[in-house]
Order: C-alpha cells, then sequence, then structure tokens
C-alpha cells in the first residue's frame, strides 16, 4: 500500500476518484488513491500514469515526498530498478536532510 486508506476500486470509485483528482490537482492525498486504486486492481502501469499525470497538472507535486516514494516503490515493484533509483536520487535532492530520504 502506498496510502494508509482502504480504497474502494470499484469502476465507480475509480471514475470518481479520477474526477477528484481533475478537480483538485493540488491535492497528493487524491492523486496518491487513485493510483492505490489501481494497484489493487493490479494496474501498475495505470498508477505511474495517473501520478504523472497528477504532477503534470500540478508540477509542485514532483517535490512532494509520499508522491515521489510512491512512484518509487511501484517502479521497484515493476522490476525497474533504475527508475526506481531515479527517485530515490530525486527524493535525496528535494529533501536532503531526510532520513526516509
Amino acid at each position: 500500500k502506498i496510502y494508509s486508506e482502504e480504497v474502494d476500486n470499484s469502476d465507480e470509485a475509480l471514475l470518481r476518484l479520477k474526477t477528484d483528482c481533475r478537480e483538485d490537482p493540488t491535492d497528493p492525498g487524491k492523486a496518491l488513491l487513485l493510483a492505490e486504486a489501481y494497484l489493487e486492481r493490479d494496474q501498475a502501469e495505470d498508477a505511474l500514469k495517473s501520478l504523472r499525470k497528477a504532477v503534470a497538472r500540478h508540477p509542485p507535486l514532483r517535490r512532494n515526498m509520499d508522491m515521489i516514494f510512491a512512484v518509487a516503490n511501484i517502479n521497484l515493484e515493476q522490476q525497474n530498478g533504475a527508475a526506481a533509483e531515479r527517485e530515490f536520487e530525486h527524493a535525496v535532492s528535494v529533501e536532503p536532510d531526510n532520513v526516509e530520504a
């Protein structure tokens, strides 16, 4: 899980989450919920796409540690170590004093 809440991944809920993300592109929580819903449906690539779209709509999300770690962890699960490493390096550049980074 990339987000602490239980996520309803029904088609209706997924559509509602997509709409919420478009209506409020500044909220990383909504983007993370949408990605989690995709992951629960075994659609990791769609989860990554949704997080990338969120960043494209609101570039400051690129500096949000939860977003960075979500992308990194999904890449790890997809066996894409190089992409995950880039995300972890980005995390260190965003918050060099963050122990988790």
